[in-house]
């Protein structure tokens, strides 16, 4: 059997960083490789910066907003995606 599409439900949540990125890569390759889909639920937004080409953002299960992933997170037009991206850590050069 090989599948067309695998669900992954915060497949990085609780791993350190290295992990992360070792899974991360994995699931990439099984993506060209096969030719499969992944849907990522995730409260990551790097994963989702990472890995997806399209994004749903959802709040109380409504959808918030969609897009082409560069899209939503450069010029998000919900004030929800705003809100989940100025949480998102950023380095700063002091």
């Amino acid at each position: 059997m090989q599948p067309r599409l695998i669900v992954c439900d915060e497949p990085t949540s609780a791993l350190d960083v290295s992990v992360q990125a070792q899974i991360l890569n994995l699931l990439s390759q099984l993506q060209r490789d096969l030719g499969l889909s992944l849907l990522f639920i995730t409260h990551n937004i790097g994963v989702v910066e990472y890995l997806a080409d399209d994004i749903v953002v959802m709040q109380g299960g409504r959808v918030e907003e969609k897009g082409p992933t560069s899209r939503v997170l450069l010029h998000p037009q919900s004030s929800y995606t705003r809100t989940l991206l100025d949480a998102v850590p950023r380095m700063t050069v002091g």
